[in-house]
């Protein structure tokens, strides 16, 4: 139903929703507002072939929810992280039910320092979420924990004694700037 208590339109009876994976399993088409298609080719990703398909499946899944190419593009860029972290352990996990609480601890630990970082562990938990085999374990414990996308702050407050010389410096400045503003008036008003 609409906001306003309509019902919706049902589809022409030959309706064929656009298919979202290709039939190999590892091609996942994006389709944007304006009815473009982006290809996301998941056979490019350096995981086991077994993977590749689990990832193809929950970020087609995602993607019903997007309406630009830039989502797809930054989810991509962030599974991309994560695949390249997997190989750089040695020997990635098979699939991703194989994944383990240690591994995705040690990929939280690795990318929390920086916004980047927080950003793709934010879009990889999102979709690594989506498969069902993550949904109960230790695995599934650590993508619970959320990714806090604060860090630490950049820069530090004044203390108070340094906040005082700040004050009397800016105080000094204001006071002789009123000064000559003062001075100036006087100027004018005789003219």
């Amino acid at each position: 139903m609409s906001g306003r208590g309509h019902k919706a339109v049902l589809p022409p009876p030959d309706f064929q929703a656009t298919q979202r994976i290709a039939e190999q399993g590892v091609q996942v088409m994006v389709l944007n507002k304006e009815g473009f298609v982006r290809v996301f080719d998941f056979a490019a990703m350096p995981v086991p072939e077994a993977m590749q398909h689990s990832l193809a499946r929950v970020f087609a899944e995602q993607s019903l929810s997007w309406n630009s190419h830039s989502s797809g593009e930054s989810y991509w860029r962030s599974l991309l992280t994560f695949a390249r972290f997997l190989t750089a352990q040695g020997h990635p996990a098979p699939d991703l039910a194989d994944l383990t609480a240690a591994t995705l601890r040690l990929w939280r630990n690795n990318h929390m320092g920086t916004p980047g970082g927080r950003e793709a562990l934010a879009k990889v938990r999102t979709l690594l979420q989506r498969d069902p085999t993550l949904t109960h374990g230790a695995a599934a414990e650590e993508l619970a924990r959320r990714v806090s996308m604060k860090g630490a702050p950049s820069k530090r407050s004044y203390e108070a004694s340094e906040r005082e010389v700040v004050m009397k410096a800016a105080g000094r400045q204001f006071r002789s700037a009123l000064l000559r503003i003062r001075a100036n008036m006087i100027v004018l008003s005789r003219f």
